[in-house]
């Protein structure tokens, strides 16, 4: 067993989203930087384009008198629109070519780019990235968020740096842009999301959180990787860079933290498999048995990996039932529309949960009985590769009982004394 431990760097979306902007002004803040540290990339976009005069700064913002960091405040004189992909790509490489960046984060800063460009291209059904018309990713501030953001850890982060994401918000309601009003998140985010199955929260904030450059540069930077349980962290300094938007509720704020992380690591494959589920939970109070079994019975049937109700005790001693479902977090929508549909709920809870599984695997077994072998389906559980369980499939004993005719449990008797010296 190794301790090993590295420089870690959280980005944590989940408040209110992310953009290419909070981007900036996040690692600024957490890496205690002014906005003249960012002054040569806006030199090398200026070289390129003259007449623009970009310019960037950054105030101080705090909202709820909690969380504080800063704002990025860009100005363009004259934004020269960059209207195809093979445009921005063109003014991208100029801009990396005149500021010397590692191969390693102009690298970066070119995979971000292209992610942004091909889905862009997806939605937008162009023949390639290059050919592809683009309208509010066209404007040169799309260059400086990304390439500032290589810009700050190519210059100030550990060359070992790890970095991690956490589920982003991606807020609620619909969004205009140049082709008309859209649902959110925007079409480009949401390709974005789905080709690295990244997780997301639905809900708060009212309106866009997360931009597509906030995307690109989300997972061109994690490669899509969440935070895993097995890491443990100590926090060296956090920072909040804040949108300008105003929301009811919400900051508007973008977490960013580093640290040391110890990881410690074995010589044999990880014992349990880790994914992230859906939770949701209502109260019901005025609903039968056979209406619950139904809602049960079609949520499974839906996807769900788990559904259950129990009774609980409400206000003035009610008694009702909890509705409790577990699901995979890309059939969200499908489980709520369900469950509002078939209750009289008004409500439902929700959260993004991990769970730990047992890998498990179904095997045919051959089981002596009475003189005979008969076959049965067995789910074996492992833990790190050693089996620690087992169970017969149950309706297949029930017909076995019936064709010998003895009892189910002579039957599983029969199958304990085969199998159950393999658990270790």
């Amino acid at each position: 067993m190794n301790t090993h431990k590295a420089q870690v760097l959280i980005l944590d979306p989940q408040l209110a989203g992310c953009s290419g902007d909070m981007f900036l002004s996040a690692l600024s803040s957490v890496f205690k930087l002014d906005s003249s540290f960012l002054n040569p990339v806006c030199d090398a976009i200026n070289s390129s384009f003259p007449s623009s005069e970009l310019s960037l700064s950054f105030s101080e913002k705090h909202s709820f008198k909690t969380l504080h960091g800063l704002q990025s405040i860009i100005t363009i004189a004259n934004d020269q629109r960059l209207h195809h992909g093979r445009d921005v790509l063109e003014a991208f490489k100029q801009t990396l070519a005149d500021l010397s960046l590692s191969e390693k984060w102009s690298n970066k800063a070119l995979e971000a780019l292209n992610l942004l460009l091909e889905a862009e291209a997806v939605v937008h059904k162009a023949k390639d990235s290059s050919s592809v018309h683009l309208h509010e990713t066209g404007s040169l501030d799309t260059i400086l968020d990304i390439v500032g953001t290589m810009f700050i850890l190519d210059k100030v982060a550990d060359s070992n740096l790890t970095i991690y994401g956490l589920p982003t918000a991606v807020g609620s309601g619909t969004i205009k842009i140049s082709h008309g009003v859209v649902p959110l998140p925007a079409p480009a985010v949401s390709q974005l999301l789905k080709r690295f199955n990244f997780p997301y929260l639905k809900g708060l904030p009212d309106g866009e959180a997360i931009t597509p450059t906030g995307a690109v540069l989300l997972l061109a930077l994690t490669e899509g990787k969440v935070i895993p349980d097995d890491l443990i962290m100590t926090i060296d300094n956090e920072g909040y860079g804040f949108g300008s938007k105003e929301f009811e509720n919400v900051a508007n704020a973008f977490h960013i933290t580093i640290g040391t992380l110890s990881k410690t690591s074995h010589t044999s494959p990880p014992p349990k498999a880790h994914e992230l589920t859906l939770e949701l939970e209502t109260h019901i109070d005025d609903a039968t048995g056979e209406e619950l079994g139904f809602l049960m019975e079609e949520l499974l049937n839906l996807g769900a990996l788990d559904a259950v109700y129990y009774p609980i005790l409400m206000k003035k001693g009610r008694p009702a039932w909890s509705l409790r479902v577990i699901a995979p977090p890309k059939l969200k929508e499908k489980m709520l529309e369900f469950i509002y549909r078939e209750s009289s709920t008004l409500g439902v809870r929700e959260q993004l949960v991990k769970r730990s599984c047992l890998k498990r695997k179904i095997i045919k077994e051959q089981i002596p009985f009475r003189d005979q072998m008969f076959e049965i389906s067995v789910k074996w559980r492992f833990f790190d590769d050693n089996v620690v369980g087992y169970k017969p499939e149950r309706d297949e004993i029930i017909l076995l009982a019936k064709q010998f005719g003895c009892s189910t449990k002579r039957i599983e008797l029969a199958i304990h004394q085969e199998l159950g010296h393999k658990i270790e």
